[in-house]
């Protein structure tokens, strides 16, 4: 592997509300990302969550506030545009090409166009090739299966793999160890803490167990404010956090 870029990203929501309608999803929130290689991103439903995912991707426009990328203002650019600056996303359902192999989909997201700064990043997935990803994801055996031939698990695999090839500074995760067996979420776990050597992660999850495996620091939101932020220890402690979220999960 290369070594780890010496960049410090920064990812930024500045005092961002988000209204559908009469409807306030995300309420004056002020959000920065990129002090810990891995973050959590935490909450009951309702939270809003995905919407910061979404607000991050370009798919959803703050109604006020700003939305800053290394500094830069990226508000209101398109996700094609956010996606090329370095901010990827990887949705909960994993989203492949299923009629090809395992091989040309990771050559697609080797191909995918980014900006020339991302290019030269040191350290960056740029220098990877997909044979590098399928070793380190253990995917070699399946290079050369169709993607609608892998089980859920390798599916989830294959498209963080697409995703890291694409030369995120961000990586977006959205429940990587959804449908996954107690293995599987381990060594997506494993996977994951591997990839934030190259770039920066944030995870929502709803398993307590897959977010202590990560480590980082956890974010907690609640009815679109956030609630919480510290490590795992410090969140699972709070009282606060453990009467709206965690309860019972806490003493798991």
């Amino acid at each position: 592997m290369s070594a780890p870029s010496k960049t410090s990203p920064s990812l930024v929501l500045e005092s961002v509300t988000v209204k559908f309608g009469g409807l306030t999803v995300l309420d004056d929130l002020s959000l920065e990302f990129g002090h810990s290689p891995i973050s959590s991103l935490i909450g009951p439903n309702g939270a809003g969550k995905t919407t910061v995912f979404n607000t991050f991707s370009g798919i959803v426009e703050p109604t006020t506030g700003r939305l800053l990328l290394d500094g830069e203002d990226i508000t209101g650019r398109s996700p094609i545009d956010i996606a090329r600056a370095g901010v990827v996303r990887k949705f909960q359902v994993p989203t492949v090409f299923h009629g090809i192999t395992v091989a040309d989909n990771l050559k697609i997201a080797v191909d995918a166009p980014r900006e020339r700064s991302l290019r030269q990043q040191e350290g960056s997935a740029q220098s990877w090739e997909p044979t590098d990803v399928a070793k380190q994801f253990g995917l070699m055996s399946k290079m050369n299966a169709l993607a609608s031939e892998l089980s859920h698990g390798e599916r989830q695999w294959l498209e963080i793999g697409m995703a890291f090839l694409a030369h995120p500074r961000f990586l977006l995760l959205d429940e990587p160890a959804a449908g996954l067996g107690p293995e599987e979420s381990t060594h997506t776990a494993d996977l994951i803490k591997n990839i934030s050597e190259h770039c920066k992660t944030i995870v929502i999850e709803h398993d307590m167990k897959f977010i202590r495996e990560l480590g980082g620091d956890v974010t907690v939101l609640h009815q679109g404010q956030l609630l919480r932020h510290g490590s795992m220890e410090e969140i699972e402690s709070d009282q606060v956090v453990r009467d709206v979220y965690l309860g019972r999960e806490a003493n798991a």
